[in-house]
């Protein structure tokens, strides 16, 4: 299937949707964060912790290279890896998008669902067909647990690959996440008709749920004692982690009044900074100012909106979710090819900096390695950008297995914004970072294992 019909289809379905680790210690002087409930792996869930914070203190990549890769499918904006007893773990769109492979095209080997593999030598381990794409997958209470388009949620035996349970939901399942509660293991998935559920990790029983007001694209975050979520209705709920009673809601429209009678959708998973949770947003057009608003996280009172006094004016929508290094929240501008880091204090633009094309969607959130910031874009292309100063260190291109290295190709110097990459595969998919440093990325088809020799 083209890959602009593949965006199309994304988008369509984003509008019926509409309608119906330990984070590194750091000085005093520095921010003080929350402890997020991780499981025991190198990299449990989208964002690597309940924070969603996308920061672990390991080696940097300085000279990047292709240790291995291994067909996968189609990645899409949720696919990010899980690392954990020496294996990688990923879900799958399979080979049509948006489509089951069986039931639309007659396939007989449909190649969706979830795939395990060796994390030192990329050799396939199992894999677990599914219904329809796979969403989302995480590591939780020795399991692998796998949400998506079939709408459910199932566990897998992380040696065999074999299901230990099957959960419907209301709707297509995103984004997961295992919490630790005094009753034993959850994991939240929020779905496309707004049911935000708590289920039991063992048994794959609903103990917990709660109607919100527009699908639950986000995910969640948590700092173990409150979950945070928001719908693409713009509206940000909090419950309590351990009975899942609603703490306060708070629409984001009514804090945001530089869009005027637009509605202020959510499709990335807050990231917790201190006391407050910080959202990125979609809005009508661009605006002056970058699509960030924190909130304090006990009260849901506005703490800042994002501000810029550059001159850049071109600011666009947010869909992904920024990584945060020290004081600074890191994330690739859409409409743009511009990498940006906002103060996590006040939200103020700190810098902004050129890598690859112009292009006008993203969808990849950054990983951050001590002090080095990996941003995927759109353009097939994977960025290394110094946290300190914003220096690009490396590009390395991913979007053509057969050219995959750290040579981009020429048509992606240009200055012309692109809905899709003029050559090549966009990347959707957020990368993961193993415990030796090595990034994990699924792109065109492919699971890249990126290390040194």
């Amino acid at each position: 299937m083209p890959l602009l019909q593949r965006f199309k289809r994304l988008k369509n379905r984003s509008s019926q949707c509409l309608s119906a680790g330990l984070l590194s210690v750091m000085s005093a002087s520095l921010l003080a964060f929350p402890a997020p409930v991780l499981a025991a792996a190198d990299w449990p869930m989208f964002k690597h912790d309940a924070a969603r914070s996308g920061q672990v203190e390991r080696p940097r990549i300085d000279d990047p290279r292709v240790l291995w890769k291994v067909p996968v499918g189609i990645a899409g904006w949720l696919n990010s890896p899980v690392i954990a007893d020496g294996m990688v773990f990923v879900g799958s769109g399979g080979t049509y998008w948006d489509e089951p492979d069986y039931e639309a095209f007659s396939d007989t080997n449909p190649t969706e669902g979830v795939y395990a593999f060796d994390l030192r030598t990329g050799e396939r381990k199992w894999h677990t067909p599914s219904k329809n794409d796979v969403a989302n997958v995480v590591w939780a209470d020795d399991k692998i647990i796998a949400t998506g388009d079939e709408g459910a949620i199932w566990a897998l035996d992380p040696k065999t690959g074999k299901r230990l349970w099957h959960t419907e939901l209301t709707g297509i399942g995103f984004q997961l996440l295992p919490l630790k509660t005094k009753a034993g293991e959850r994991v939240i998935v929020g779905d496309s008709e707004g049911q935000l559920s708590w289920v039991d990790t063992r048994t794959g029983k609903i103990v917990l749920k709660a109607k919100l007001d527009g699908s639950i694209r986000a995910g969640a975050a948590s700092d173990g004692q409150l979950v945070f979520t928001a719908t693409t209705q713009g509206t940000v709920y909090v419950f309590d982690a351990q009975t899942g009673k609603q703490k306060w809601k708070q629409s984001l429209s009514e804090l945001y009044t530089e869009a005027v009678d637009a509605t202020l959708e959510v499709y990335g998973a807050p990231t917790l900074v201190n006391d407050t949770l910080v959202i990125g947003f979609a809005r009508d057009t661009t605006y002056n100012t970058p699509a960030l608003i924190a909130l304090n996280k006990k009260t849901g009172k506005l703490t800042w909106s994002g501000q810029a006094d550059t001159g850049k004016t071109d600011f666009g929508n947010i869909r992904t979710s920024p990584a945060l290094y020290k004081q600074s929240l890191f994330y690739a501008e859409p409409y743009s090819n511009q990498i940006l880091t906002v103060n996590a204090h006040n939200g103020q633009l700190e810098h902004y900096f050129s890598a690859g094309l112009p292009m006008f969607p993203q969808w990849s959130s950054p990983a951050i390695a001590g002090n080095l910031v990996y941003v995927p874009r759109f353009d097939g292309g994977l960025y290394a950008v110094e946290a300190r100063d914003g220096k690009l260190r490396w590009e390395f291109y991913l979007g053509i297995p057969n050219l995959a290295g750290p040579k981009l190709p020429d048509a992606l110097n240009q200055d012309e914004a692109y809905w899709m990459p003029p050559i090549g595969d966009a990347i959707y998919a957020s990368p993961a970072i193993a415990a030796d440093g090595r990034i994990l990325i699924p792109a065109a088809g492919y699971l890249y294992c990126i290390g040194e020799d």
